[in-house]
Order: structure tokens, then sequence, then C-alpha cells
């Protein structure tokens, strides 16, 4: 039980910026091992999201609400995933050789690609939760960043690491697998059932599915993923499941 707390804990400070783990363990190992509990980690943003969405509701307008609540959100993850779509976008869209997207890639810095796709993603998904009111507004909020970060289970155990003599992908891509993904998405699904209902499952397959596509994309441009991209499919499956909670809405 305590090497499960500890996991939770390991995916809770590396995906938030809540410090919650304070153990010595070899960091980059920990967080191979503690991926399963990710989506869970995402359950909890959502969480925290939604309540704020719901308080926001009582003194704001519905977009007000949206803006807050993605601004909490933002903080909560220290916008890393954000990060990462705007230096895969400055890569993918400089059209490039495999080798330049890299670099690109590992450059700290944003260019006009990646900030112009950066500022997108977020008016959409604040468009998105202002579109949604009463229950499909909340579940959606709650679900999405756990289908962001289910798609990241599922990059791991799918795509190699582009650059395997560094980086923490070498590490998830051998510690995930097939068997850890099966139980990772059985998991979200019912908790994700559980809180939205069958809409849940519809948003799961479409953000999945989208996520596959842009990481078989990626891959196949680059020869493997980064951590750049592990952000930006996360960011994009949560556009995705917010789209199909919106449109089972309308």
């Amino acid at each position: 039980m305590k090497r499960v707390i500890d996991r939770f804990a390991i995916a809770m400070s590396f995906l938030t910026v809540l410090p919650v783990y304070r153990g010595d363990a070899p960091w980059e190992d920990e967080i191979a091992r503690s991926a399963v509990f990710f989506p869970l980690i995402g359950l909890v943003i959502g969480l925290i999201v939604a309540a704020v969405d719901a308080l926001a509701l009582h003194a704001f307008s519905p977009l007000c609400a949206a803006v807050i609540g993605m601004m909490v959100q933002f903080w909560v993850t220290g916008g890393m995933h954000v990060d990462g779509l705007m230096d895969t976008a400055d890569g993918m869209l400089s059209g490039r050789s495999a080798d330049r997207i890299l670099a690109i890639m590992h450059d700290g810095s944003v260019g006009p690609m990646g900030a112009t796709v950066g500022v997108f993603i977020i008016i959409l998904k604040v468009a998105l939760a202002a579109s949604m009111s009463g229950r499909t507004r909340t579940a959606a909020l709650m679900c999405a960043p756990a289908m962001g970060r289910l798609s990241m289970v599922l990059s791991f155990c799918l795509f190699p690491p582009a650059t395997p003599e560094r980086g923490m992908g070498r590490q998830l891509a051998r510690k995930v697998g097939p068997g850890e993904f099966a139980i990772t998405l059985s998991c979200t699904a019912a908790l994700c059932f559980m809180l939205a209902g069958p809409r849940s499952l519809s948003a799961a397959a479409c953000s999945l599915g989208v996520a596959l596509f842009a990481g078989w994309r990626v891959s196949s441009s680059i020869g493997g993923v980064t951590g750049d991209v592990y952000g930006a499919l996360c960011e994009i499956a949560e556009v995705v499941s917010l789209a199909a909670f919106a449109f089972t809405a309308a």
C-alpha cells in the first residue's frame, strides 16, 4: 500500500505544481512506474477545475467562469503540456528535416507557430467549456484532463522515443506496455462512467483516436516521440474530449 501511495504522490508531483512527494527514490524510474496513475491525477485536476468553475458561475457569466477554470488548470499543471504543444507545433510545422525538427523542439524558446497554436488551443478549450451548461459542463471539465493523460499512457506503450539516448521517453517506453495501458484504460473508463455516464465513453474513444493519429503522424516524421509530444497529445486529447461532450449536449 505504501508503494502505491508513493507512486500516486510521484505522479501528482510530476504532473502538477503540488509537491506532495518527499521521497528519495530514482526520479525518472519512479515516474515511469507511476504512469498508470496519470489519468487519475488528471481526474483530480478535473475535479478542482469543475469545483472552481461551479463557484465562479455563481458570480460571473459562463464565459468568465470558463476562463477562470482554465486559468486554475494552467496554474495547477504549471502549463507543462501547453509548453509541449507549442514546442511540438514549432517543430512539426517548420517543414524541416527530422533532425532539424528535433532541434527546434529541444530549443526552449517559442516561435510564432507554437505561440499561435498555444493561444488557439486555450481559446478553443474556453469556448467549448462556455458552450456547455449544467451537468454536461461539470462532467466535461472533470473528465477531459483524465482523457488527456490517458492518451499519454497510450503513447508511452505505442510509440518509441525519438531520442532514446536521453530523456525520460526511454524509461516510459520500457516500463509501460499494453498490460499497463489496459489496466489504466479500464480504471479510467469506469471512473469517468460513474461521473459522467455513457457520454464519457464516446469522449474517450474520440480523444484516444485523435491522439493516436497525431502520435502516429509525429512518430512517422521524426522516428518516435518526445516529452514535448506527450504534452501535445495530452492537450489535443483534452480539446477533443471537451468537443465530444459539447457535441452530445448540442
